[in-house]
This record gives C-alpha cells, sequence and structure tokens, in this order.
C-alpha cells in the first residue's frame, strides 16, 4: 500500500503535462511508496500511452468545471496523504521523500506545505536555493487561532503544487471539491485549518513554480484585451469560491475577518478592470484603506473604480506593460 498519492491535474491544458509527470517519476523515493494519479479533463494518445506504460492510474472526466475529477482522484487514491501537483509545475527529485520524512515525524500533523522556487516558461534554473529566507514553523490544533495572521504573511494557501495533506481532511469534506472551483489551493488550507490536525509550513524548496503566457500569474506574451478578459473571469470565480470557503467552511474569528478582507481586495481588483461590472459596497473600501493607508499610490488606485473604462483601461494597459518589463527582467523568483 501506498504511502503517499501524488495527485497531477490538468484543465484544458497539456503541453506542460509530461515534464509534470515525469517529475513525479523522478523521485528518491522509492516507487513502492507512492503512487500517481493523474486527474484531467481530456484525452491525449501520447500521454494516455505513457500513463499506461508506467503503472499510473488515469482519470479523465469531461466537465465543464474544473473539480469533479479531482474528487474522483481522491476517492481512487490509496495513499495517506496526498500531495498535489499542476500539470505546469514540477517536484524537485527529494519532494517526496522529504514529504514521508515529516508526516513520520510528526504524529498528529495534517498539513504540510512546502516552499517554492519560480521559473518563466521553459527557463529551467541551473542553481536553486535550498530554503526560503523564513523560520520554518509547526502549528498545534490548539495554537492555529493564535498564529493564523503571522502565518498568512507567508501564503500557506497558495500554490497547490507545493501542498500536501492528509487524506482524512479531504474525504471528510468530499462535498466541497465539487463546489469550490479557482481557489483549491485555499479550499485545501482552510479544511486543514478546521481540522483536528497540526499544520507544518517548511521554508525548504520541493517545488519548482513554472510562470507562462497561459497562466495568471504572468502576462507576457498575451494582448491586453485577452489578459483583461481571463483576468474578470479568475477574479470573478476566485470571490465566488472564497465566498463558498468563508460561508460554509469557517465560522470563527479571526478567519472570518481575514477572507472578508481578502474578499474586498478582490473586488476591488476586479472593479478597476474596464467592463468588469461589479457592484462594490463600502466594506470593499474600508478593508482596501485597512491595507493601503500608508500608501497613497494604492489608495488612488481604489478610485478607478469610479472612473469611465477608458480611463481604467489607460491604467491597465500602463500596469501591462511593466509587468512585462519585469518579467523580461526576473526570470527566477
Amino acid at each position: 500500500m501506498p504511502y503517499i498519492s501524488v495527485i497531477i491535474t490538468a484543465y484544458n491544458r497539456k503541453q506542460f503535462l509530461l515534464d509534470a509527470i515525469k517529475s513525479a517519476l523522478n523521485q528518491t523515493l522509492n516507487r513502492t511508496e507512492y503512487e500517481i494519479l493523474v486527474a484531467k479533463n481530456f484525452k491525449d494518445d501520447n500521454i494516455d500511452n505513457y500513463l499506461y506504460k508506467n503503472g499510473m492510474k488515469n482519470i479523465t472526466i469531461f466537465k465543464s468545471i474544473n473539480n469533479g475529477y479531482i474528487a474522483e482522484a481522491v476517492k481512487q487514491s490509496s495513499g495517506e496523504i496526498i500531495s498535489f501537483l499542476n500539470d505546469d509545475d514540477l517536484f524537485l527529485p527529494s519532494k517526496l521523500e522529504n514529504v514521508q520524512r515529516i508526516f513520520n515525524k510528526y504524529e498528529n500533523l495534517g498539513y504540510l506545505k512546502n516552499a517554492t522556487y519560480g521559473f518563466l516558461n521553459d527557463k529551467l534554473p541551473t542553481q536553486i536555493p535550498e530554503k526560503r529566507n523564513y523560520q520554518d514553523i509547526y502549528i498545534r490544533h490548539e495554537e492555529k487561532k493564535k498564529v493564523f495572521n503571522y502565518i498568512m504573511k507567508l501564503q500557506p494557501d497558495g500554490n497547490s503544487s507545493s501542498i500536501n495533506i492528509r487524506k482524512e481532511i479531504l474525504t471528510n469534506n468530499i462535498d466541497f471539491l465539487y463546489k469550490v472551483d479557482t481557489a483549491l489551493d485555499s479550499l485545501y488550507f482552510y479544511l486543514a485549518l478546521i481540522s483536528k490536525f497540526d499544520m507544518h509550513i517548511s521554508s525548504k524548496i520541493l517545488t519548482l513554480r513554472r510562470h507562462h503566457q497561459y497562466n495568471l500569474s504572468v502576462i507576457q506574451d498575451q494582448s491586453i484585451d485577452n489578459w483583461i478578459s481571463h483576468r474578470i473571469k479568475f477574479l470573478n470565480s476566485y470571490i465566488n469560491s472564497l465566498s463558498i470557503i468563508r460561508n460554509e467552511i469557517v465560522y470563527e474569528q479571526p478567519y472570518l475577518e481575514y477572507l472578508d478582507q481578502i474578499i474586498s481586495l478582490n473586488r476591488i481588483y476586479l472593479a478597476i478592470l474596464p467592463n468588469s461590472n461589479v457592484k462594490l459596497k463600502i466594506r470593499d473600501y474600508l478593508h482596501w484603506y485597512k491595507v493601503y493607508r500608508r500608501n497613497p499610490k494604492g489608495i488612488l488606485a481604489s478610485l478607478l473604480t469610479l472612473a469611465p473604462n477608458f480611463l481604467k483601461r489607460l491604467y491597465i494597459e500602463r500596469s501591462y506593460r511593466k509587468i512585462i518589463n519585469s518579467n523580461k527582467n526576473s526570470i527566477y523568483f
């Protein structure tokens, strides 16, 4: 019986998937200790044959949303621990060996978030730091509320490819994998947060995170109209997913206050985009002001929500060019 189940997810995207799969195969952990399940919403003869030849489970479900096949993969997994890997990211060779070691060390550990190192497109880094510049933190269940605001500064709820979670947490809440769409990494984190299990945020870099023209982290090589359209669609879905987490999963402070703030900030981001058609509330501006009260440019940016679309467009075009130039000058991060 494998100890770890690696669930590799791909939704409407296949160009990087084999790289992700091969990184999961190329592990220092013995292959008998883990299994690989690939959950996707498309068929591809080349990829499907590769999965078959290498003894991996191929879960293909055609749906209009990007989470039903992940729930099915969780149901079909055999390991005690699930390590997620997005189709465009990569595991470092020692990833699963470290995951097994840490979960074996801490009996009540339910959630492990390892650090990541980013790269653009196919420009793999030749040198990768061993760790990020923050201290590891182990959070016992009874301490979660006390340290919550501190740990959120370390972004423990981002990038599924660096999330490792006890399967029991997901199977006990499987219905939410069908309800929450975009913010699945946040879903995993908050389910672990309210569980009886401990949590660990590690500074050790075990995942490479790819930034490219097909995701929302990088806008290089996309037309601005295409980027705006995708960004509006993403933010609407992200806000809806966070609202489900806030209203149906998390019931206590300080978690509620933090989620309210993140939802409001993203509503403002959405309203700054031309033709986004979001109706803001007073509390959205109050949350924005609380975050940006010492940042005059941030305060001015919020006023764009009241501007006509042509002014919003000018602002977005300027920001767009800055990000493109930044991406060209910075490959690894």
